[in-house]
């Protein structure tokens, strides 16, 4: 696969006013590309988009609804650029009992993490293989490689961005479009404090920067890696797992998550 040179290239980074969005789209702009940011908070877009030294182009879309995710591809379409690359990072989670979860949650939390991804991958990826270039960095999480009881959903929907991802990139090898799925461990950002939980013992002592984990996820990318663990022990835990019974992992899922006080999240 050839190198990427992302000097000019249009990447389109979802979920980009915070988290591991907002470094994507730092390190990115660092290494030359122009973007299109994408989240709900224009405001927070705009002024991150003053603050890097590249091209910007800003979409609000709400990508928890039908109508917000078609009002991206619209907006795309329009746009007087051409998207090269693609970094799908826009999800939200959700911990506690599922039978005690909102059902809407559950269902927007489905809306976004799966169903908004599939979509924009499928709205772009026909002219990424017409050029034979360009790709996608799917975010998923270390949750994808086993169930995780009290974040069943999340778990889930993690586990479906991980092998959608893995299944289209079999069916594009040579196609020279790159598809990844980025599976980090824990990552202290808004994204918990949206879940309604916090990052506590191992996870805590364990847990990677936003932009560690973004500056591993792009060297990975650039590689033509279909799938990238960052850092020694989240890689350690999805490999290890593997020589256990299915029964075995979920049990111990689900202790480290009442450590963690997510079977007492309303």
């Amino acid at each position: 696969m050839t190198p990427v040179d992302w000097a000019g290239q249009w990447v389109l980074v979802t979920g980009a006013s915070a988290g591991m969005g907002r470094q994507f789209a730092v390190q990115l702009a660092k290494r030359g590309a122009n973007l299109v940011l994408c989240s709900r908070n224009e405001q927070r877009l705009r002024e991150l988009g003053d603050e890097l030294e590249t091209e910007v182009r800003v979409i609000a879309a709400d990508l928890m609804t039908d109508a917000g995710v078609q009002h991206l591809l619209d907006r795309l379409d329009a746009l007087d650029v051409r998207i090269e690359h693609v970094v799908n990072n826009a999800g939200v989670g959700g911990a506690g009992h599922f039978s005690n979860q909102s059902p809407e949650q559950q269902i927007l939390l489905t809306a976004i993490n799966c169903t908004a991804l599939v979509r924009i991958t499928r709205h772009l990826l026909p002219g990424f293989l017409e050029r034979q270039s360009g790709g996608f960095i799917q975010v998923a999480s270390t949750a994808a490689f086993q169930p995780v009881p009290y974040m069943a959903v999340y778990g889930a929907s993690k586990a479906y961005v991980l092998h959608l991802t893995q299944g289209i990139a079999e069916e594009i090898r040579d196609s020279g479009v790159r598809m990844m799925a980025l599976c980090p461990g824990p990552v202290p950002t808004e994204f918990q404090e949206r879940a309604g939980y916090e990052l506590t013992g191992l996870q805590k002592k364990n847990n990677m920067s936003a932009d560690d984990v973004v500056s591993k996820a792009l060297v990975a990318y650039e590689r033509g890696r279909r799938v990238c663990v960052p850092g020694f022990t989240n890689s350690a835990q999805t490999i290890l797992q593997r020589f256990f019974p299915r029964e075995f992992v979920t049990r111990a899922s689900a202790l480290v998550m009442r450590r963690s006080g997510r079977d007492k999240v309303a």
